[in-house]
């Protein structure tokens, strides 16, 4: 004969998360709701930053036309091109770091990220 089968389980992946889900009142003293509230909080600040970084790429991108506009020799073009270039990395790490920053509890932004 054949046992019967065991329910199915969530993978693994998401179990630790229904289980969280499930149990938070227990012992924490967090609902399902605290839970979800912190978590929208999160993704709030996230896009907000996002949105903040994008627009100031943007503004740089366009006052970096200008600057190409005004080079005169291929040379010019080139210095301008590396000195963009490394701003643009310096940006993107500075970027990397608030990310980083807003969901890691305890660190603040390094001063390169400010």
């Amino acid at each position: 004969m054949n046992a019967p089968s065991a329910p199915p389980q969530p993978p693994p992946a998401f179990g630790g998360i229904v289980d969280l889900l499930m149990n938070a009142e227990q012992g924490a003293g967090l609902s399902a709701l605290d839970l979800y509230t912190t978590w929208l909080g999160n993704v709030t600040k996230a896009q907000s930053e996002l949105l903040r970084f994008v627009g100031e790429r943007l503004s740089k991108d366009a006052q970096m036309l200008a600057q190409f506009a005004q080079c005169r020799t291929p040379a010019d073009v080139a210095q301008l091109q590396a000195k963009l270039g490394g701003d643009a990395m310096s940006d993107y790490f500075a970027e990397t770091q608030r990310m980083l920053a807003l969901f890691t509890p305890g660190a603040a932004p390094t001063s390169a990220a400010t």
